[in-house]
C-alpha cells in the first residue's frame, strides 16, 4: 500500500461522502413560489430544533430568505429522485415543472411540498458567510410527516425515512445504500 498523496485544494470535495438531499422552498417578494435542491443540509440544534442549508448567494433561495425571512425544507424519498433533480433545471416555477405539489403550510408562508417525506417549516434564525457558500440557518417551527413515517419513536421515524444521498451531478444514493441514477 502505497504512502499518503497531497491533494490540491480544487479537489478537496472528493472528502464529502454526499449530503442528504433536502428541497428548500421560498416566495419571492412578488409571491412567487421557488423550489430548489440542495446536498449541504443538516440538523444543527435540538432545543430550540433548527437546520443549516448551505446556498450560494447568487441563486433565487438565497434573495428569497434575505427578503421573506422563511423556508420549507423538504425530504424527498426515492420516489420522487427525478423530480428533486429537477428542481435545480432554470424555470421559473419549479413545482410546475416537476409535478411536485405545494400545499399550504402549517406556519410559514412558503408553501410545503406534498409528495416529500416530511417538510420542516423554518424561520430564518442567522445567516453565516462560510467560504463560496451562506449557512442559512432556520428555527423548525412546525413539521409534518407522512402518517405512514410517524411514529412517538423518533429513532423509529428516521429508520422509516428513504433518505436520498447526493453522490455526484446525477447519482444519488438511498439510505440502504441503493444506487439510483437520474
Amino acid at each position: 500500500m502505497g504512502g499518503l498523496k497531497e491533494v490540491p485544494k480544487d479537489k478537496l470535495s472528493f472528502a464529502d461522502p454526499g449530503g442528504i438531499t433536502a428541497l428548500v422552498s421560498t416566495v419571492s417578494a412578488g409571491g412567487v413560489n421557488n423550489l430548489a435542491p440542495f446536498g449541504f443540509f443538516t440538523m444543527c440544534s435540538v432545543e430550540p430544533p433548527m437546520v443549516a442549508v448551505g446556498v450560494r448567494e447568487s441563486i433565487d433561495t438565497y434573495k428569497n430568505v434575505v427578503a421573506g425571512k422563511e423556508f420549507v425544507v423538504g425530504i424527498p424519498g426515492e420516489d420522487i429522485v427525478e423530480q428533486a433533480y429537477h428542481c435545480a433545471d432554470k424555470v421559473v416555477d419549479e413545482f410546475k415543472h416537476t409535478g411536485l405539489t405545494p400545499i399550504e403550510s402549517l406556519a410559514v408562508k412558503p408553501p410545503s411540498i406534498k409528495e416529500c417525506q416530511a417538510n420542516l417549516e423554518c424561520r430564518l434564525v442567522e445567516m453565516k458567510p462560510v467560504g463560496d457558500h451562506v449557512l442559512m440557518i432556520g428555527e423548525i417551527v412546525a413539521a409534518r410527516v407522512k402518517e405512514e413515517i410517524y411514529s412517538d419513536d423518533k429513532v423509529e421515524m428516521r429508520e422509516k425515512m428513504d433518505y436520498l444521498v447526493h453522490l455526484t451531478k446525477n447519482v444519488f444514493f438511498t439510505k440502504k445504500g441503493r444506487e439510483v441514477k437520474v
